[in-house]
């Protein structure tokens, strides 16, 4: 058996910044979605509209953010800018 230790290091985004956004997105076009933190194939919440049934549209940000919708965003760089004032992006 192999013993592996696994360090992985994510700095946090500001959940407010990314529920303004979701709360934009869904304004401008009625598309219900939320932010997810990416550890390889795994995407967990973070942050947004967590009632979505069904999401089968998935955007990669970065190697460690991604956005999961009902529906295709329109113009999702209008949004991902921003998240560029973010020093974490």
């Amino acid at each position: 058996m192999v013993n592996a230790t696994f360090t992985y290091k994510f700095i946090m985004p500001d959940i407010n910044i990314l529920n303004e956004i979701v709360e934009e997105i869904y304004k401008d076009q009625q598309v219900r979605c939320y932010f997810c933190q990416i550890i390889g194939k795994r995407w967990s919440f973070l942050a947004g509209n967590n009632d979505i049934l069904s999401a089968p549209v998935k955007y990669t940000i970065n190697d460690t953010l991604g956005i999961i919708a009902d529906k295709k965003i329109a113009d999702l760089t209008k949004y991902i800018n921003q998240l560029s004032k973010n020093p974490v992006l």
